[in-house]
């Protein structure tokens, strides 16, 4: 088993390895999708690595990678990310695990979180050379685009909005709230104007909805990864004030037709805590299809 850093001559194996697994792993494969097609992400920005097994070789003499060859593949981030991905049933060797994790040192120097399956999140954990702050368990949720969507029904004085730049004064808030509520490990180092200006690349790159309730900002729904046959879902939030009136429902189904009208299947994932979106998902035609987590490390 050994390593081998993914350029331009080795990704076509790797799409060909890591499309069936798309549904575990939407994060990771929308970073390969780009205007022109599939394309590796920046290095500035990513690196990729898959676990192979045959002969190493080095360099311009290595040989042409296989995707039978490939037994997991590891996107590692800039900024401090590591998402992992296997083949159905691999674990890899303890010691495979160390060696790429002090090659993202290398390229990362700390890691700020550790995203995907939780089998393969918890292995990684191991090799981590920071503390573990928090971990946060979720169901990883899967709907095709085979399923025929429920009838939507639209409570009264609702309106359903595509988020524009001209709304985001208004919707804003709702995003803050968001986060505050379902996202934040440390509330106390959030800046919602740092924040803002993810928030506006999210409305450039991915499927935002918004729901007005008499003029007034009531919910959101929207993507956060748009892969190549599946688009995950994200940031699902409705106001205190408007919650048990089945507003969330219109916008994901709403939501859901535009996924479908893109070819695509839908994924999510929720916290296992919050059994009333479960039970709003299942609603839907998800189905959950494994353990999600997401391990963050202490950042002082």
């Amino acid at each position: 088993m050994h390593w081998r850093k993914i350029g331009d001559k080795e990704f076509p194996a790797l799409l060909e390895f890591i499309l069936p697994l798309e549904k575990y792993c939407s994060g990771f494969t929308s970073r390969l999708v780009s205007e022109n097609g599939p394309a590796l992400p920046p290095k500035r920005e990513a690196l990729i690595y898959a676990a192979c097994t045959g002969t190493a070789g080095a360099g311009d003499q290595s040989p042409a990678l296989r995707p039978e060859q490939i037994r997991g593949a590891v996107l590692m981030t800039s900024r401090g990310m590591i998402m992992p991905i296997h083949q159905p049933g691999i674990d890899l060797p303890e010691n495979a695990i160390h060696d790429i994790m002090n090659t993202f040192y290398r390229y990362s120097h700390k890691n700020y979180c550790i995203i995907g399956l939780s089998q393969l999140v918890q292995q990684y954990e191991k090799a981590l050379r920071e503390k573990i702050d928090t971990r946060i368990l979720y169901h990883l949720m899967h709907r095709t685009d085979r399923s025929p969507l429920p009838r939507n029904i639209f409570p009264r004085g609702l309106r359903m909005h595509s988020l524009t730049d001209k709304d985001l004064e208004s919707v804003y808030p709702l995003e803050v709230e968001y986060q505050y509520e379902e996202v934040l490990v440390h509330p106390e180092r959030f800046s919602p104007a740092t924040h803002l200006v993810h928030f506006k690349k999210q409305l450039r790159e991915q499927m935002i909805l918004f729901a007005t309730m008499n003029g007034e900002p009531a919910a959101k729904v929207g993507t956060n990864a748009i892969g190549f046959g599946h688009c995950q879902i994200g940031g699902v939030f409705t106001a205190g004030q408007y919650r048990r009136r089945g507003i969330s429902r219109s916008l994901m189904i709403r939501l859901l037709e535009e996924i479908h009208n893109r070819g695509c299947s839908a994924v999510l994932f929720v916290r296992k805590s919050n059994k009333a979106a479960v039970q709003l998902y299942r609603k839907l035609g998800f189905d959950i299809i494994g353990e999600y987590q997401i391990t963050y490390t202490k950042l002082d």
